[in-house]
């Protein structure tokens, strides 16, 4: 997926982005901490545009995704659509920094790995909440393998993109009470 592809994607998706939980419910804090956390990372990556970063945005932008498909897979936001697409063949490439591309997809295939081995479910086991918190490290492996994949293939931007979404559903997961971390907590936004 290409740095243009997913600035597209959360540009289509955010206005039609809405909380879910009722006024007063407890989980409408959830959904609002949510749906801040995907403008903040969108943000970021417009703020790494105009700076001329353009791995930063790629990895900012789909970490954004990744939580806002996080936070609608959990009932706590409604959009446009859900998911990232996954492309078959290699895109053109549109970072231009093919050395801290490579370097920053590395970096976060060792992150999102790290991350996958800190989580265990903080819910009781046999619980709806449970089998939500076994989806989402099912995604965050997914998109480790995915990474992988591509980064085999020699695409580091699509690797970085797979990897930083991954990451994404693994943080809304942290975020919202679904996991404890029990090893690098550093890794979360907690």
């Amino acid at each position: 997926m290409t740095l243009h592809r997913c600035q597209m994607i959360l540009e289509e998706r955010l206005p039609a982005q809405r909380l879910i939980p009722p006024e007063g419910s407890i989980l409408r804090s959830c959904a609002r901490d949510t749906a801040g956390m995907v403008s903040a990372y969108y943000h970021d990556g417009l703020e790494f545009l105009s700076q001329g970063d353009r791995t930063n945005a790629l990895a900012s932008f789909s970490y954004a995704l990744g939580w806002m498909d996080a936070g609608i897979c959990l009932g706590l936001l409604s959009s446009k659509d859900c998911g990232i697409p996954v492309c078959t063949a290699p895109e053109p490439q549109s970072c231009n920094d093919r050395g801290t591309l490579r370097e920053k997809s590395s970096k976060y295939h060792a992150l999102l790995s790290r991350a996958l081995v800190s989580l265990e479910p903080a819910p009781e086991p046999d619980t709806c909440l449970s089998d939500g918190g076994a989806r989402i490290i099912f995604i965050g492996e997914v998109f480790l393998a995915r990474g992988a994949e591509l980064e085999s293939a020699g695409d580091d931007e699509g690797a970085l993109a797979a990897y930083s979404y991954g990451f994404g559903w693994l943080d809304a997961g942290v975020r919202t009470g679904l996991f404890r971390v029990r090893l690098n907590r550093e890794l979360f936004t907690i």
